[in-house]
């Protein structure tokens, strides 16, 4: 489906039988589409007991979590975003790193370089999505590459894979849906919209 602004829309909430009171996961973010140097990064985290790595070709930048939200709502989050003057920006990745640090990495992320931009659109989108956005947290660009079921040292990960370098430009954001199975969440874009 298509939305009135033209962007695509490919929520059908009675599709594969969901119903229209199940509660979907959504947040807004951007697709990663290159992946340099992250074979031997990736091959390195599954050596590591417990890591949950996520699939290269599910890497995004995420701007704001919503969260469980009723179906019912994502045309009304759709229509807070439409309308925004979000910015085309630049990926600058410069390494790895980890939260909440690299001595006890619960979550291992490609680390960003600053970007007016990125916070910009951040912004923007936190302000329109008040009332849906479910993070207090301060706001970290970064695009998660693997979770940890126990807390590891990822300080000599870090070490080796300091190299990890490149750009991507980027020229729009999704919303997404995310739908946790065992093997890993699968992410459905819900809507595209186009950076200016």
């Amino acid at each position: 489906m298509r939305g009135t602004s033209g962007v695509r829309n490919t929520h059908d909430p009675l599709r594969k039988g969901e119903g229209l009171d199940d509660l979907m996961r959504v947040f807004v973010a951007s697709e990663i589409t290159r992946f340099d140097g992250l074979k031997e990064l990736f091959q390195d985290i599954k050596r590591i007991p417990g890591s949950k790595p996520v699939n290269a070709p599910k890497l995004h930048l995420t701007f704001v979590f919503l969260g469980e939200v009723d179906p019912a709502s994502i045309d009304l989050i759709s229509s807070r975003i439409r309308p925004l003057d979000l910015h085309r920006f630049t990926v600058k990745i410069n390494g790895i790193s980890a939260f909440p640090s690299p001595v006890s990495a619960g979550v291992l992320y490609l680390n960003l370089d600053e970007s007016p931009e990125i916070r910009y659109n951040h912004r923007m989108l936190d302000a329109a999505l008040t009332g849906f956005t479910k993070e207090n947290r301060k706001f970290v660009p970064h695009i998660t590459v693997s979770r940890f079921r126990d807390p590891a040292n990822i300080q000599e990960l870090e070490k080796k894979h300091s190299g990890i370098k490149w750009r991507e430009e980027i020229g729009s954001i999704f919303l997404y849906r995310s739908i946790l199975r065992p093997e890993g969440p699968i992410y459905e874009p819900l809507e595209e919209y186009q950076l200016k």
